[in-house]
């Protein structure tokens, strides 16, 4: 199933009725990205200094005056011939030149594609590292929390919204607007057929209340499409209204992610995340390439706290295959078999289509990263009023790294196993 998942949605990612905006891909020497086909996005000294943005090529199209204040940045819709990138590092070299002469910082003028962001495999993934399956049997709804968090959110879920229908009634009790939830299906196809990332958003939500032990209060923000696509402004709107109406935040979980041009920070992301009050912790997926090398981002970002997977071995604790690592994973914890709430319909496959009947199992770093979300809430709340930020510099001093445990895991961080909150995710 995994080949054909991954060849039908490669057709997908380029299709512009699916994923609601012009897609274009680069191969380089450090690897490919994604991006918006159309769009950059430039911090505002980056435009003082360029006058050819007023032309009738560019057309600024920049959400909301918060992203100009706030950021200091502007989006443009370009209309021109020029590959984008190749556009991207001329205007930013032009920028820089053009800056002393204004009395400008150059470092201060920087010029960025819109990349695209995304929750499932294929070659640009933060979550899954595969389809889901369907479980021998759902965890016993009689053994979940009775009570469930009201009031404001103190976690946030950006990621691709709530199935309407669920087990346990967790659509119900997850606030969101009726507006984003996940729809499951993809544009054309049957009614009863799942999109690739259908669920993805709601298995996260319920993995995060199960592990928290209930009382946790959520906000589930629709940033992806069911295929799991999503423009980095798209994501960055959220993040902003995350800043400007915190409201008792203490965690936002982003299970998704982005190789970028350059291995850059993505403009816009590293701006908005680094703009949120400082008691916020931000956790994210380290994506599912099993890549060592390049930074994946939001994870990679210093502000982030960014988790990989890992299993039991043999001998103990061992890498995930799909597992992405590096210097800038932060922790590890369980991502494989992980058992949660999912949607009501059939998994497209050729040969032997899956039915889903409101659960699944589902692997990737997109799954181990709301372990360590609803560990930090659980212990946030248990130690109110002190922000989760601090939480989680406390107790990450009592994790050992991974790489204690087996030398293999150098680039993996701190190792916390997610059974030691007293609930085993991968089991019933």
């Amino acid at each position: 199933m995994t080949g054909t998942w991954s060849v039908d949605r490669a057709a997908r990612l380029h299709t512009p009725a699916v994923t609601g905006f012009p897609v274009a891909e680069r191969d380089s020497a450090e690897g490919s990205c994604v991006y918006v086909a159309d769009e950059l996005i430039a911090t505002v000294d980056a435009v003082s200094c360029l006058p050819g943005l007023v032309s009738p090529d560019f057309l600024d199209i920049t959400p909301t005056d918060a992203w100009a204040s706030g950021l200091r940045l502007r989006v443009f819709r370009y209309s021109g011939s020029e590959p984008l990138l190749d556009l991207i590092d001329s205007l930013r070299d032009q920028a820089r030149a053009n800056a002393p002469g204004l009395g400008i910082n150059p470092s201060a003028c920087d010029v960025a594609p819109n990349h695209v962001f995304s929750g499932e495999i294929y070659i640009y993934h933060g979550g899954p590292a595969g389809p889901p399956q369907p479980p021998a049997a759902p965890w016993d709804p009689s053994t979940s929390p009775s009570s469930w968090g009201s009031g404001a959110p103190f976690v946030v879920v950006l990621d691709t919204g709530l199935v309407t229908e669920t087990p346990l009634g967790l659509a119900a009790k997850v606030q969101h607007a009726p507006t984003d939830e996940d729809v499951q299906h993809m544009p054309g196809t049957q009614a009863a057929e799942l999109a690739a990332e259908a669920g993805h958003g709601t298995f996260i939500a319920a993995v995060i209340e199960r592990m928290a032990h209930g009382g946790v209060s959520q906000s589930s923000v629709k940033v992806l499409n069911p295929d799991g696509f999503g423009k980095e402004t798209t994501i960055v709107d959220a993040l902003i209204q995350v800043q400007e109406h915190p409201a008792g935040v203490g965690v936002v979980n982003m299970s998704l992610g982005a190789y970028s041009h350059c291995d850059r920070p993505p403009l816009a992301m590293w701006k908005a995340i680094a703009a949120l009050p400082p008691g916020i912790v931000v956790v994210a997926a380290a994506g599912n390439n099993g890549l060592a090398h390049r930074p994946y981002w939001p994870a990679a970002l210093k502000r982030v706290v960014a988790v990989a997977s890992v299993r039991d071995g043999q001998f103990g604790i061992e890498a995930s295959d799909f597992s992405n690592s590096g210097a800038w994973v932060d922790v590890c914890t369980q991502g494989e078999d992980i058992l949660g709430v999912y949607g009501y319909g059939t998994f497209p496959d050729p040969t032997t289509p899956t039915p889903f009947e409101g659960w699944a199992r589902w692997s990737g770093t997109s799954f181990a990263a709301p372990l360590v979300t609803a560990e930090i809430a659980r212990r946030a709340l248990a130690a109110a009023p002190m922000p989760a930020a601090e939480v989680w510099r406390r107790w990450k001093e009592h994790l050992t790294a991974a790489s204690d445990e087996n030398p293999d895991l150098e680039m993996f961080g701190l190792h916390w196993d997610a059974r030691a909150s007293g609930i085993d995710p991968t089991q019933p």
